[in-house]
């Protein structure tokens, strides 16, 4: 069985601010990241959580 998981990105003409939204088997779904424009999060927040988890369970390369 498959499943499909879409981050959508969206930015308007001159901002730098992106916004992303979740999309599981092409549902919308919340992610653990706080937003004060859910179902859309700043891209900021996102990454920094992200890059905050690999750091704290980084990969084995062994």
């Amino acid at each position: 069985m498959a499943s499909n998981i879409q981050l959508v990105f969206y930015r308007k003409p001159g901002s730098d601010d992106i916004l992303v939204r979740a999309l599981l088997n092409e549902k919308e779904v919340t992610m653990p990241v706080s937003s004060d424009c859910a179902p859309f999060y700043h891209w900021t927040d996102v990454e920094k959580y992200y890059r905050d988890k690999l750091e704290r369970n980084p990969l084995s390369t062994e």
